[in-house]
């Protein structure tokens, strides 16, 4: 009897264990979850604000070179813009116009971000391409990184042939 009782005693540790296992199993495979989740769930995004607002005031073409007048019309500092043309109608804007100061093509970027109400002289040069019937002007916002203001594009017709 006393034998029967010492093999059911030793079962029911044999199960008790087993549940135990269950259970530190089922919180490891738990606790993985949980940090491949903060891993690979994307942090907060920044976004570039609402007002934005980038508008070409004027502009003019001559022996090449395009020379822009923006002005910043929105509520927030704008810390540069992305600058593309079309020297043909009916074609995306692909041409990355170079920015005769610094010398990159298709990007300006302030040396002091542009604050509202304020303007910007550009110049660009298009001898290379022969004309520019059009012009699409992207602002950004630095933050961590560039974040483009989609919202705030600008497209403008314009005629500017080299003589």
């Amino acid at each position: 009897m006393k034998l029967m009782l010492q093999l059911k005693n030793k079962k029911a540790i044999s199960e008790m264990l087993a549940y135990v296992l269950l259970i530190v199993i089922a919180l490891a495979i738990g606790g993985l979850v949980y940090s491949w989740t903060l891993l690979n769930i994307p942090k907060d995004n920044e976004n570039c604000p609402e007002d934005v607002s980038l508008i070409i005031k004027n502009y003019a073409c001559s022996d090449g070179y395009l020379q822009l007048n923006l002005l910043n019309k929105g509520l927030f500092d704008i810390s540069g813009f992305y600058i593309r043309a079309n020297n043909e109608s009916g074609r995306a804007r692909t041409i990355m116009l170079e920015d005769t100061e610094s010398k990159e093509a298709g990007r300006v970027v302030f040396s002091k971000d542009l604050e509202p109400g304020k303007e910007y002289q550009a110049n660009f040069s298009y001898e290379k391409y022969g004309e520019i019937i059009s012009v699409e002007i992207e602002p950004f916002v630095l933050g961590s990184k560039i974040i483009l203001c989609e919202e705030s594009i600008i497209s403008e017709e314009i005629n500017c042939t080299k003589i």
